[in-house]
This record gives C-alpha cells, structure tokens and sequence, in this order.
C-alpha cells in the first residue's frame, strides 16, 4: 500500500461515513483515528492482502442500510451487499466480486448484455483465469449461500466489536458526544443487520443468479489464441460471436411456478400428474381443454401445454353456481409502447379481488407488457343462478377454470419476470350475445377514449378507465429503489495487438492491517 497518499485515504474516509468519523490516515500517521481503526478492522477480514478497496466498499453499503432503514427490505440493496461480501471468501471470492459488479447493470436490452458478457470474459482474461468461458458457464453462485451468510455475521460482529473497543478506550472516551452516539448506532446497526442476513442474503444471492444466468443462456463462440508476451503465454477468446437466445428468468424460482407439462397425455406417467392438477374428466362435458395445444417457452426445449402453463397449482373447474354473484374482469387498450392493442373481451379473465394500481395488476396477473398496454378495464358481474338459469344458453356456457396465475417470462421484451399469485378464470366461449355486447363496448372505449355500461342476459357490462399511469417498461425489470447499476464497474477488451502480462495482485506490509487480518483468521475459518 505504499503507492496509497494520504489524500486517497481521506476521501475513501468520507465516501464511507460522509464525514463521520474524519479523516482516514492510518498507518502513514503514528495516531491513528476512529475511522481508520474500523476501516483497518474491515481490512482485516479481506483475504486479499490490503484489498482496500473492498474494505470500503463493504463498509459504505453496510453503514447506508443502518442509516436509511427503509433500504434494508430492498432486494437489489442485498444483491449489492452480497456481491462485496464476496470479498470475504479467499481465493474465489474476489474473481466473483468483479464479475458481479459488471453483471449489476443486466437489464432487458440485449445488446447491452452482449457487451457486458464480453466486458466480463475479458475481466476473467485479465485475471489470468484459465478458461474463462468454461469458468463462467460453471458459475454457479448459491451454492455459497451459506458462506456467504457466515462471512456476513462475522464482518458485522467484527466491525461492532471494534467500535465497542473503540468506545472504552482512551481515544473514545475523548470523542465528542455525537460522534460517540453515530458509532453507538452504526454498532447497534451492524447486529441488526447481522440478525436479517440470514433472510436478505438469500434473496439478493438469487437476484445476482438470476442476473448471471441472463448471460450464461447467451451462447458464446470464439476462437482461442495463444500471445507470446515473452512472459507467458496469454490465453484470449477473439472474434467472439454471441447469438441470441430467448432468455429464461426462472432461475428467480418464484412462489407460483407455472405447471409445465410435455409429452403424450396418454402417457401414464403424465396422466397421472396430471390428475394431480386439474379433472380432465370435466373436457368432455363442455370445459375448455387445457391440453389443446403446446407450444415453445423462453428459454425451455420441446413444447409445453400452453393454457396449463398459465396456471400455477391445482385447478379447479367452475360451473354456474359458482360464477353467479361474481364479477371477473379483464383490462385491455389500445396500442402502447410495447404492446399492440388488446380486446375486451377473451379467453382469460381475472377473478377475486380487482387490481387497485398498475403495479398490482402486472406482478399478481402476471401481464407481460408485450401483451398489453392497458388504458381499461372491463367489469362482468353476474347475476343469481335463479337468473342465470333463466337464460339456458347463458347457463349451459359457464363452464371454467379458476386456479392461481403462474409467473412469466418475456419472450419479444427479453429479461421481463413477473411473478404471478392472483386469481383467473380459463373461459370458454360465452353467448353470442353476450361477446358482442363485451365487445362493442370495448372497441367504443379504444375509440373514444370513454367508458360505458350495459346490461345483456342479465349480466352488467361496464367499462371503466383505469387512470394507471406508467403501466409499460416499469415492472418486473428491477426491483424498486436505486438504479444499483451505477456501482458496475467497465472494463475496456484488450485488443488482439495489445501486449499485456496478468494482472498480479500487489501485497501490503502495513503492520496495522496485518495485526488486524491475524485477530479476524479464526473467525474466517468457521464459515470457510
């Protein structure tokens, strides 16, 4: 760290604690101050050698989640934090610190991913790190969920108790009063966050494998090269073609998976799960058949059984009872964005509690914004089965299935995940009526903007404006909170001339750090 000036140390002290414990000058001064003891202390627990800048970087995440609490639930928060915890693993740790951080700015632009799968091949050539492309296809990081979660408790314990050493010592007890109460909530903090590790690191961990596999489905060709450097021989993929591939997010692993099913139904392994799910019995009385066609899904090989897709769970068949006194509903508009414009009236239909804002309505109905820009929405409340009964074309076609939506995955929008949990209805054909009058008065809404309401067999139509602003491009994306991508670092591809040996990691002799990394050695080792 000689190559370290003091004025790199004070501004990595304020990027760290804006100011709060003063300026960092540790070794390079004989008195060392609050904030360098505690950075020297985050240091410690690096398995890289004076790897200060993880220390800070660790620090600054963890003390911004203390200081602004309603951070503390949000994924991407976590999945930064995760990716500095990283730091805390020897040997691998780091070379997934860096790929990481480049992979927090995947999103649903293709293009963009292709570059930063070349930025990341070209960081892990760098390192030296064999093949990269095989290294990086095998990148599997949940199965350091555990570690990961160990290593946190222990950095928070660590930090905590240093700042408790810090408050009975001669130096703290001459520290200003408010300063004293920042680090007595910075410690408090440190354990809070300790005790939710074990609920959020899970989470962010699958955010960054999700973010992961966005580029590991990308099938990567190329050539590979041998340089002579006239030090060693450099090991480099060129000409690297990247096809695309429709892009699977379930790695998310979401509550309401969808029920894919393939193969012959008359298959009697497949019968059988299928009796799990739904009655097939119901297909020949007039329900709609939920095996009528298979088709290919983002990311997946062979075909699967389209409406069943849609579903996630059981299903269970409604008939007319059980529609009488309900109201199913369905939002449809004219073109969008992203979307061509949707019909009132159709197969699906939603069923329970209707969506109160745009939000609700894409994640728990799971509507791609390919599908549908929205605009409206359209309310169908039946009447008693007396009524029903009364019309017999009425009663005879109402004949459904009700289960829970499943999530989905963007197929034309590429990188789009909505989880699905509410409610819907796979409809049959209704009256003929009764479409039409669906129909008209959504085809009036797109044309003119305004709803309206009727009445045909007893049922009330009635069209309403949804008034839902920024329905497209905003869900299922990222999570809310900060555009975290701003911590992704770039990194520029060598070019086939350039000339370059491996990186090599440079070694500190800074006494202070050394002290400090030998005091934290045992506790790394239990969750090694």
């Amino acid at each position: 760290m000689s190559d370290i000036s003091a004025a790199n140390l004070k501004e990595w002290g304020m990027e760290i604690g804006e100011g709060i414990w003063g300026t960092v000058q540790g070794a390079f001064n004989e008195r060392q101050t609050t904030s360098q003891i505690i950075v020297d202390a985050a240091i410690g627990m690096i398995p890289l050698v004076g790897d200060v800048t993880a220390a800070r970087d660790l620090l600054a995440v963890t003390i911004r989640l203390i200081q602004e609490p309603q951070r503390r639930t949000q994924v991407m928060e976590w999945t930064l934090l995760v990716i500095l915890i990283f730091a805390l693993i020897p040997v691998v740790g780091g070379v997934i610190k860096g790929v990481g951080r480049l992979a927090l700015k995947v999103g649903k632009n293709v293009a963009e991913n292709q570059k930063i799968l070349t930025e990341i091949i070209s960081f892990l050539n760098r390192l030296g790190h064999g093949n990269a492309i095989k290294w990086f296809k095998e990148l599997n990081v949940l199965q350091h969920e555990k570690m990961l979660i160990g290593k946190f408790k222990n950095f928070c314990e660590g930090i905590a108790k240093t700042i408790s050493e810090i408050l009975k010592s001669q130096l703290g007890k001459l520290l200003p009063e408010p300063l004293r109460a920042m680090l007595t909530k910075i410690q408090d903090g440190l354990l809070v966050l300790r005790d939710m590790g074990s609920k959020y690191i899970p989470e962010g961990l699958k955010e960054l494998h999700t973010k992961l596999k966005v580029l590991q489905e990308m099938v990567y060709q190329g050539e590979v090269h041998m340089l002579a450097t006239g030090q060693k021989n450099l090991t480099r993929e060129v000409e690297a073609h990247l096809l695309e591939k429709e892009v699977r997010a379930a790695i998310k692993a979401g509550k309401w998976p969808q029920n894919l099913m393939q193969g012959d139904v008359k298959d009697p392994k497949l019968a059988a799960k299928l009796a799990k799910i739904f009655d097939q019995s119901k297909t020949a009385q007039g329900w709609p058949d939920l095996l009528r066609a298979q088709v290919t899904l983002p990311g997946l090989d062979g075909k699967y059984y389209n409406s069943l897709c849609t579903f996630s769970g059981k299903i269970a068949s409604w008939s007319l009872d059980d529609f009488a006194g309900k109201t199913i509903y369905r939002s449809f508009g004219p073109d969008g964005k992203l979307a061509t414009a949707s019909n009132a009236q159709g197969y699906f239909w939603g069923a329970g509690e209707i969506p109160k804002t745009a939000e609700e309505w894409r994640k728990l109905s799971a509507v791609l914004d390919e599908w549908n820009a929205n605009g409206f929405i359209v309310l169908v409340t039946f009447p008693s089965s007396d009524i029903i009964r009364k019309s017999p074309e009425l009663a005879t076609s109402l004949k459904g299935w009700y289960g829970r939506i499943a999530e989905q995955f963007g197929n034309k929008i590429k990188h789009q995940y909505l989880e699905g949990g509410g409610h819907q209805l796979g409809m049959g054909a209704m009256p003929k009526e009764l479409e039409d009058s669906i129909k008209a008065l959504g085809e009036k809404a797109k044309a003119t903007g305004q709803g309206s309401k009727t009445k045909t067999l007893g049922v009330t139509i009635e069209v309403k404006k949804s008034g839902w602003v920024d329905v497209e491009g905003k869900y299922g994306y990222a999570e809310a909170g900060d555009d975290l991508s701003k911590y992704a670092p770039s990194t520029r591809r060598l070019e086939a001339d350039e000339i370059k040996p491996k990186t090599q990691t440079p070694l500190s002799n800074q006494s202070v750090t050394a002290g400090v990394r030998s005091a934290n050695q045992n506790a790394q080792k239990e969750t090694q």
